[in-house]
């Protein structure tokens, strides 16, 4: 019997391998099987074959392990720019029966890696602009092959299109702010040729001697469209000046870019009340239009309104066209564009329960509106923030359906270096990039400020990568220590607000907060949840004593989070208590959701931990409001509601 043949190699969490921000890339792979593969097969040894580009020459490297997931780069460091081949075949053993040794397996395809620019020295380019001086922190750059786009023997332009993002342009509750982070843009850009050998032969860098210009874009931002002149004709130059070097780290991350991910026709078209014309995707979607073209005379104005509800309560996700030349448009003249961060899918569900299979594509819908370059809480209004304790609750599930260690490791960086600025007290801001208001109290929260700890063990469990739980072990440390506002028995102020158990369906809709639940009692689980969850990293990664301590600190409380996370001991007496306080507790609320934010992702874990699993299918199936398909059923809905 043979070996599984290896699939999918992959470098770090990087989704190309172009352009990895370490000179010793890990490597994972995969396995994939044949009617000739042993059963019950398991990896005893490992050989990776690498070839440099520079030499040409394979080198061979035999480990015997059983490791097949972030294994560390065997051969010499990659230096900047340079580029390997790497291939990887393995061996193992069949456990059933009779066990025996299989043979290698078949080399997997090759896979290239090639390394960002590692040393300060490779930065020639300046950063071009009047803005002012940036902090000490990280900028993200990212790095293309852009040989396919040269047209030997022409004239080629480097043109790039600057706008103000998530940098600075407007964000937060009522009006909210811009120009949080600086208050003008800027561009640093760097053309690398390379001989065949690798060397680089010639640079095109960004500096004072570029020019800058309008374009046919007016605006174009997160919360105010985009605003598009097609009179716009090439306008005067201006001149350019270059700024200091700033004391930021300049990285390349693991995170994928945002990318349209596919292109959507208009279901319906139909006439609104005021006589303008409506076009109706059938799918509530986060991306933008495409007009492949356009003629209409000129001075003539065409608006384009997006909404989630028509005025007689009917979903959908419309678009209101205003302006349009002639009878109104084709199928062939407008299109939808997906937008989020180019993901790899990697989980999948399926019953035999359509409704239930609805709700799971409306949860991949929601989740692929809500991941454009950072973890937002909704992508239809004017707040699409990234709310920490919105991504702590559903961090399980999204990691689950795409491969989110790239984008969700590189906002965790950002959160870290918020969290511990000078000043800050440990305490993590309930969203990240900071986007609200400099008045919003600055206080510690369970639930949301939880994310430090919750977040990393989550993405270690589906990863093994301890070097993001190193990396990230300051963060989750200063939290617990110094961060959480504790009374003198250690666990927390129970004079302090809380979120808690947030949006909980009795609690009035301008009152969202007013919750059934304690807010201290939630608050206390989650900081015993938290406090064991990071006793077991610290054992991870070999710092018993912290674990240890970290373990003694550990107390009980609650009921249904309690379940949820253990914190019950294997005693049948406990066991049978908490059933008997959550069974009738379902069957009052007749099956309804009527827990709020902190509450609800646990409540089908508890049922099922204490052997009503029945109950958490009979909620699943409930289809009266507030339920989980109740908006698929009664309206149709395309993605998850909040309320």
């Amino acid at each position: 019997m043979s070996s599984p043949h290896v699939g999918q190699l992959k470098f770090e969490h990087h989704h190309s391998g172009l352009g990895l921000d370490t000179p010793k890339p890990r490597l994972s792979w995969i396995f994939g099987t044949s009617p000739s593969t042993a059963s019950a097969w398991a990896q005893t040894c490992y050989e990776v074959e690498v070839t440099f580009a520079r030499t040409e020459k394979a080198e061979n490297f035999q480990v015997s392990s059983d490791q097949s997931v972030l294994i560390p780069w065997p051969a010499r460091p990659l230096s900047s720019r340079e580029s390997a081949t790497v291939r990887v075949r393995v061996r193992g053993k069949s456990l059933q029966d009779e066990p025996c040794t299989t043979e290698y397996s078949p080399w997997s395809a090759p896979a290239t890696v090639e390394a960002a620019l590692l040393e300060p020295s490779d930065y020639k380019a300046n950063f071009i602009t009047s803005a002012k001086r940036l902090g000490p922190f990280r900028l993200v750059y990212r790095i293309h092959n852009v040989s396919s786009l040269l047209l030997p023997g022409e004239k080629n332009i480097i043109s790039v299109e600057v706008a103000e993002g998530w940098y600075a342009g407007r964000l937060g509750f009522k009006g909210g702010e811009r120009f949080r982070y600086g208050d003008e843009l800027g561009l640093f850009a760097q053309l690398e040729v390379q001989d065949d050998d690798a060397a680089v032969s010639w640079h095109l860098c960004s500096d004072d001697s570029w020019l800058c210009t309008s374009s046919p874009i007016i605006n174009s931002e997160i919360y105010d469209g985009e605003t598009y002149d097609m009179n716009h004709t090439d306008s005067d130059t201006l001149i350019t000046r270059t700024l200091s070097r700033p004391t930021a780290q300049i990285v390349a991350p693991d995170i994928p870019p945002v990318r349209v991910i596919e292109t959507k026709p208009f279901k319906k078209i139909f006439s609104s009340k005021s006589g303008n014309v409506i076009l109706d995707f059938g799918q509530n979607l986060v991306g933008k239009l495409y007009i492949p073209r356009l003629e209409t005379e000129k001075g003539k104005h065409i608006s384009f309104r997006h909404a989630e509800v028509m005025e007689d309560g009917e979903l959908g996700t419309y678009v209101e066209v205003e302006g349009w030349p002639g009878d109104g448009p084709s199928i062939d003249d407008i299109q939808a564009l997906v937008l989020h961060t180019d993901m790899r899918r990697r989980g999948f569900f399926e019953c035999s329960n359509p409704y239930v299979n609805r709700l799971h594509q409306n949860v991949v819908w929601s989740m692929r509106g809500n991941f454009l370059s950072l973890p937002t809480d909704c992508p239809q209004r004017d707040e699409r923030l990234g709310w920490t304790g919105d991504l702590q609750v559903f961090c399980p599930t999204a990691t689950y359906l795409y491969d989110t260690l790239g984008i969700l490791g590189n906002w965790l960086q950002d959160l870290s270096a918020e969290q511990l600025e000078e000043g800050k007290g440990g305490i993590p801001r309930l969203v990240c990039p900071l986007a609200i208001s400099s008045n919003w109290p600055h206080i510690a929260q369970a639930v949301w400020d939880d994310v430090t700890v919750l977040t990393p063990d989550v993405l270690y469990q589906y990863s093994s990568d301890k070097n993001l739980l190193e990396r990230q072990f300051e963060s989750m440390q200063t939290w617990l220590d110094q961060g959480v506002d504790r009374a003198p028995n250690g666990l927390w102020n129970p004079d302090k607000w809380q979120l808690a158990d947030w949006l909980d369906p009795s609690a009035p809709p301008d009152d969202p907060g007013n919750r059934r639940t304690d807010n201290i009692l939630v608050a206390n689980a989650y900081l015993v949840h938290t406090t064991l969850v990071l006793a077991k990293l610290c054992m991870v990664l070999g710092k018993t004593g912290l674990g240890l301590k970290y373990g003694e600190d550990g107390e009980r409380t609650g009921i249904n989070l309690a379940v949820r996370f253990g914190l019950y001991p294997e005693k049948k007496e406990q066991r049978e208590t908490a059933r008997k306080a959550l069974d009738p507790m379902v069957r009052v609320a007749r099956f309804h959701i009527s827990i709020g934010f902190a509450g609800t992702p646990a409540i089908s874990h508890a049922l099922t931990e204490v052997g009503r699993s029945q109950l958490a299918y009979r909620m699943l199936l409930e289809t009266a409001c507030p339920s989980w398909l109740y908006a698929v059923v009664s309206h149709d809905a395309t993605t998850v509601w909040e309320r």
